[in-house]
């Protein structure tokens, strides 16, 4: 009869792609007992299997899960073959005849075999009880049951219950499911041993999920379930982790009152550990009342799989307590749990019994041994017992080696690697990783060579593993030549093997031989891994090869290779050193899942670039996506902020770091440090200097550093001491910066023992240490040390000669600088940037321009872009008073900085053009530069001197808008500014608001003495010495101004005494010249000569030109002559004397020696500097000098200035022609005389401000009596206030008088 193929009950399209999903083994086409015409024709058994539907387990087929082995794996299951689950035929059925049953429809068994196995079985007139016996013992192959089945069928025989059991039972053993299901299906009166018969089948062959369909069909056909099919069931559960139906069936076990039985406990705690229900295993293993050793195995295992270590060690102790032998498997849990607990002391025990043990001499237990030693750091322990194994195989080589490395006995386990190799083992790819590891720490060549020779006499170099091994060897030891002559030599070279070239190289920057190697890599059709492209675009980047790594970048996307975190990170850091930023930014958003390493990567770039702003707003971006930083991100992101100077945004970032529970590295913390110290924040830099638990010698040269650039030298030297008390190794960045502390200190004793302590340690034999050592001994003054450090150096560069040109420089030894500028050249030397800075500043010093070829060096070194370049010819300029030269470099500046700016204010200010500065300033604003305090400074000054209220108001206003309106210095220069402004109550108020220092009194006393407030000054320096602070010459110097203005000539000598015998103050000659003003203005010429020739100093034109004044001022003709004498040899180019000695010649009428003097300063070229009076006039400052035309209202001032001469000529004003020089007519001299460059200046104020206003005028020399004597009637006669600040003091004419007491 013809026969089709009847499908199995597990081969239905449902149940087969789940199945293979889930399960290990593979699907194949069952044996000959699945073939039949159709069901209804398969008469043999009398009915169809029907498919497993419905039942209480039905909803969990889609939860299968995959597992190991359960416990109780079937004796013989791979004797039938693979998986008897039949695949999904897709076309016809093959047929075969219904009852004959011969060799040829047994798949599984051999043609001939069959036939002799049937001749056997007929000769000895087999009977049915002999079969069945037969068939019970199972000593037999699937064959031979097979055939016995079919001798069964033949007889036409119905067969009973117990038989059918028996035959599904094996087929069950040799794993023939469909078979046994098949039989099954087919009985007659199947009872509870076919159900569990068929259950064990299934569970033998791990269908957890059918047995459990099989349970609820038994279950529903009216079967009760026996203690073996609840232990089935249970086991199947266990497979599935099927947590909800193992409970349901511990249920049932509970309610057939079989929870005692000890064969059910065991299947009960394995179905919760399975399920991860670790208290109810252990509940149920605790309240067994028996337990054996499969128990104790399942639970003990359960516990060391679920990473229990210490609960497995302690079940292990009351294993052996209650009298148990533990098994291998228990004794291998149990150390590996030592291992990983790294419990030394339970391990010994252990190895005590093992070692009383019939397993004193497994090898397996011997490598967990091994094992455990080598992770509790017992290598000699693991030694030890590796030398006891009799025959050790690569395993223990494996785990020696393990315990070799973790003790960081690097050569130790590379040696056993030899050794290993000698005793003819093959190592497998764990030891060749474990070789390189020992290699990594170890890295000895000639080691190396001998395991390569040892790898050739074993035949093993031809091995592709282990020749990636061999180059990853040479590799770690820098030896990338060697490693390329072998990688050329190996037949296979596989990615690993180029990856290893291309990282070795990266490692050892060489950036060129690695670009090298990848396109070697191309040119063998070697598609290049995610590893090798970043290791190539790295090195792109170490070059800043842009386009390089352009290609590169268009070879990964050819590739279509996915960007991770470290492809990513390489493209984005190389477009970033490339200063392709936005580029790199490009990357980073084509990339979908950006992690902490790309946003870390891009933040890097923008730092790298300069562009810290931006860095900034990514992080910003970073934490709006909740992308958690890492200790590199906030590195980037603090050195971002130490860029800026932001210190609020720096300390937002170091909140962050404490809210993220981030471990702070040393890395980290110097950022931080850094970030604080670049920020001017000493106080939380030292904070977070004394968190550090392990300070490295980098932290202390941050805060070292930091101190110096804040000018805390003493911090900084102390600091040093400390670190030295604390072991900490200095560097050479160390020594330089105290050096650089020495020399700001001046303290020459110091240099000179941080010198002695480096030579004799053998250290600072670089450049730079010795380039610190000359500024060093400059600083302090010392230049022969300076040119003695300077001669021992064996190689002299730019830096070594520009060190030592900028500390005669320094010196005032300008020319001895531009000296060794010339030399320098001389011998080759071309000058960079610093010399040519420093040589400018020698020229400066020295009020001398620069020759042509250094301002042709400066315009070669493209000064346009170099700001300090610059700014250094705009101050060589400006010194020697070349005021269009500096602004033509100004205005060639392409990027000016607000030093530039501030240089050419100075500049202005310094020369008399205080209005062009304060319109540079605005242009300033308008161009968008911020200025600094220096700015500010400057144009304070500029004010100041201008006499300019209203500007300097302004200015005012902009340093509080700019926050610096608690700087002291500022302070300070307002204090002078408004006193020199004759705003005396605005000084004060700024003086009483500020953090007052010694200036602070110094600039509130000098501006009293200015305007002659006598008791003040008294008051005033009182209270200073009662708030405790030491006054020094300056204050001293305001005090004596005091006395000389007012006349007191016995309290200035009192005073001056006073301050040379009880305060042992240093006195300068600026004291001296005050006392000596004093006495000559108080007609006490003689004692003043007397006093000029007993000054402790060299005698300069300032004494005498002091005595030459006060001979004017009493028209002593004699005592004036030896004066001019003197000043004309010690000051031969200033007229001043000149035109003092006039007006004596003229007060006694001797015009010929007034015609005589003119001749002489017309011989030698000597030209009198015209007084300049300027006024400001709605925040406009207008300047005059004598007989003024230029003015636009000119007209309208001499209209004024003639309407005043009449009212002055009216009350009775006579023009004192005697102070007119020259031999001009009387009326000649009148007119010199009523329109000198103040008067001027008052006719403008007069006709532009309104009436009653106080006027102040600021003259540029001494106001000559003839106009002193006119402003006392004027102030009467035009009813207003007219303040007068000349060269000397202030002058404050009020109705008729004026505020010197005509003393001055």
């Amino acid at each position: 009869m013809a026969m089709a193929l009847v499908p199995s009950p597990l081969s239905t399209s449902s149940k087969q792609p789940l199945l293979e999903t889930h399960l290990h083994t593979p699907l194949q086409t069952p044996g000959s007992w699945t073939s039949t015409d159709n069901l209804s024709s398969r008469v043999v058994f009398g009915k169809a299997a029907p498919h497993f539907t419905g039942g209480i387990f039905s909803e969990r087929r889609d939860h299968i899960h995959p597992l190991g082995e359960v416990m109780e794996p079937p004796e013989s299951a791979s004797s039938a073959g693979n998986s008897p689950l039949p695949a999904k035929e897709s076309g016809g059925a093959s047929t075969q005849n219904e009852h004959e049953v011969d060799a040829r429809s047994v798949s599984l068994l051999d043609a001939a075999k069959v036939e002799d196995s049937q001749a056997s079985f007929q000769e000895k007139a087999l009977t049915r009880e002999s079969i069945i016996e037969h068939l019970s013992r199972q000593t037999f192959e699937l064959a031979e049951g097979m055939l016995l089945h079919s001798i069964l069928i033949e007889s036409g025989l119905e067969l009973k219950t117990f038989e059918e059991n028996i035959l599904m039972n094996m087929y069950g053993k040799f794993g023939a499911v469909e078979d046994a299901c098949f039989l099954f299906h087919h009985m007659q009166q199947p009872n509870v041993i076919s159900w569990n018969t068929l259950m064990s089948a299934y569970l033998h062959q791990k269908y957890f999920f059918e047995v459990l369909e099989l349970f609820s069909e038994m279950h529903q056909e009216g079967f009760p379930p026996d203690l073996i099919t609840l232990t089935i069931a249970l086991r199947s559960c266990a497979g599935l982790a099927a947590f909800s139906e193992g409970r349901l069936i511990h249920y049932l076990v509970v309610i057939d009152g079989l929870e005692a039985e000890i064969s059910i406990g065991p299947s009960l705690i394995l179905m919760y550990t399975r399920c991860g229900a670790w208290k109810e295993a252990r509940f149920m293993f605790d309240n067994m009342l028996e337990r054996d050793d499969f128990t104790w195995t399942i639970m003990i295992l359960a516990c060391f799989d679920h990473g229990h270590y210490e609960d497995t060690l302690r079940l292990y102790r009351q294993m052996q307590q209650e009298g148990r032998v533990p098994s291998k498997v228990i004794l291998l849990s149990a150390l590996k749990s030592c291992t990983n607990l790294s419990d030394l002391v339970q391990g010994k025990l252990i190895h005590k019994y093992i070692a009383d043990s019939a397993f004193a001499y497994d090898e397996e237990l011997a490598g967990a041994l091994v094992a455990m030693y080598g992770q509790c750091r017992a290598t000699d322990l693991a030694r030890s017992v590796f030398e006891s194994i009799r025959a050790c195989t690569v395993t223990s080589y494996n785990t020696m080696m393990g315990a070799y490395l973790s003790k960081r006995l690097h050569r130790n386990a590379f040696l056993l690697l030899n050794r290993m190799l000698e005793d003819g083992l093959i190592p497998h790819a764990a030891i060749y990783s474990k070789a390189v590891q020992a290699c990594e720490g170890y890295a000895a060549l000639e080691d190396v060579r001998d395991f390569h020779s040892h790898v050739i006499m074993s035949g093993l170099d031809s091995e592709v593993m282990m020749g990636t091994a061999v180059v990853s060897m040479y590799c770690k030891c820098g030896e990338i030549a060697e490693a390329r002559s072998i990688f050329s030599q190996m037949k296979v070279r596989e990615v690993l093997a180029w990856n290893v070239l291309l990282a070795t190289c990266v490692q050892l920057q060489r950036p060129y031989e690695c670009i090298e190697v990848f396109e070697e890599m191309l040119r063998d059709g070697i598609d290049p891994s995610k590893e090798a492209f970043s290791c190539v675009l790295s090195s792109c980047a170490h070059l800043g090869a842009l386009e390089k790594g352009k290609i590169i970048h268009a070879n990964v996307i050819e590739a279509e290779l996915e960007l991770d975190a470290v492809l990513g990170s390489a493209l984005i850091n190389m477009y970033g050193k490339g200063g392709a930023v936005e580029d790199a930014h490009c990357v980073f958003d084509d990339m979908h899942d950006s992690n902490v390493i790309h946003w870390t990567s891009m933040i890097a770039g923008y730092v790298r670039q300069g562009r810290a702003r931006d860095a900034l707003q990514l992080f910003d971006k970073m934490q709006q996506e909740r992308v958690k930083p890492n200790s590199i991100t906030f590195t980037n992101v603090l050195n971002a902020c130490a860029s800026l100077g932001a210190l609020t945004e720096g300390q937002m970032i170091h909140v962050s770091i404490k809210d993220s529970e981030l471990k702070v590295d040393a890395g980290l913390a110097n950022a931080l440090l850094h970030m604080y110290c670049k920020c001017g924040s000493l106080k939380e830099a030292r904070l977070v200097f004394e968190d550090i638990v392990h300070k490295k010698t980098v932290s202390w040269n941050v805060l070292i550093a930091a101190y110096i650039e804040q000018d805390q030298y003493e911090l900084a030297i102390q600091l040093f001491q400390q670190m030295q008390k604390q072991r900490v190794e200095a560097d050479e960045i160390t020594f330089v910066s105290i050096l650089r502390a020495c020399a700001c200190l001046e303290d020459l004793e110091l240099g000179k023992e941080i010198h002695s302590y480096v030579v004799q340690r053998g250290l600072g034999s670089g450049i730079i240490f010795a380039t610190t050592l000359i500024r060093m001994y400059g600083g302090c003054g010392a230049l022969q040390e300076s040119h003695w450090v300077f001669d021992e150096i064996k190689e002299h560069n730019v830096v070594s000669w520009t060190s030592l040109m900028t500390v005669y420089a320094q010196q005032g030894h300008g020319e001895e600088a531009i000296e060794l500028f010339h030399q320098m050249r001389v011998e080759g030397w071309e000058p960079d940037h610093f010399t040519l800075v420093s040589v400018l500043g020698a020229y400066a010093s020295l009020k001398l321009s620069a020759p042509d070829d250094v301002v042709q060096a400066c315009f070669k070194c493209n000064f346009k872009s170099d700001v300090q370049l610059g700014n250094a010819l705009i101050n060589m300029y400006a010194k020697c008073s070349a005021i269009k030269s500096a602004e033509s470099i100004f205005e060639k500046m392409r990027g000016r900085s607000v030093v530039t700016w501030n240089t050419m204010i100075s500049a202005y200010g310094q020369h008399g053009f205080g209005k062009e500065a304060l319109e540079l300033l605005q242009r300033a604003h308008q161009e968008g530069i911020s200025p600094d305090e220096l700015t500010w400074c400057h144009c304070l000054s500029i004010c100041a001197d201008l006499g300019s209220l209203g500007q300097g108001k302004l200015i005012h206003r902009g340093i509080v808008a700019c926050g610096y309106e608690a700087n002291v210095g500022l302070g300070n220069a307002m204090i002078s500014m408004y006193g020199k402004c004759g705003a005396m109550e605005e000084a004060v108020f700024v003086f009483n608001s500020i953090q007052r220092d010694v200036v602070s009194w110094n600039a509130i006393l000098a501006t009293l003495s200015q305007h002659g407030f006598v008791e003040k000054v008294v008051q005033t320096f009182r209270r200073m010495r009662v708030e405790g602070i030491k006054p020094d010459e300056v204050t001293f110097l305001s005090v004596l101004n005091t006395c000389r203005h007012a006349g007191l000539v016995e309290d200035g000598c009192d005073f001056f005494k006073w301050m040379r015998d009880s305060l042992k103050s240093v006195l300068t000659i600026n004291h001296y010249g005050c006392l000596i003003d004093l006495f000559g203005k108080s007609g006490h010429l003689d004692v003043a000569e007397d006093l000029i020739c007993t000054v402790p100093f060299y005698t300069n034109a300032l004494l005498w030109m002091t005595l030459l004044g006060s001979c004017r001022n009493h028209s002593d003709l004699e005592r004036g002559e030896r004066a001019l004498d003197y000043v004309a040899r010690l000051d031969p180019g200033n007229a001043a004397p000149y035109v003092l000695m006039s007006n004596i010649y003229a007060t006694h009428g001797r015009w010929a020696d007034v015609k005589m003097l003119r001749e002489v300063m017309l011989k030698k070229g000597i030209q009198k500097r015209p007084g300049v009076s300027t006024i400001e006039v709605n925040n406009r400052v207008h300047s005059f000098l004598p007989r003024d035309m230029r003015h636009p209202d000119r007209h309208a001032i001499y209209k004024k200035l003639e309407i005043l001469n009449q009212e002055l000529k009216a009350q009775g004003y006579v023009p004192d022609t005697r102070l007119a020089l020259g031999d001009a007519d009387e009326e000649s001299k009148k007119y010199l005389l009523c329109h000198h460059s103040e008067r001027l200046a008052l006719a403008f104020g007069l006709i532009r401000t309104p009436s009653k206003e106080p006027l102040l005028i600021v003259k540029s020399l001494r106001m000559c009596a003839d106009c002193h004597a006119a402003f006392k009637l004027l102030s009467t006669i035009v009813d207003r206030e007219i303040t007068v600040r000349d060269a000397r003091r202030f002058h404050c004419f009020s109705k008729g008088l004026c505020s010197c007491g005509d003393y001055w």
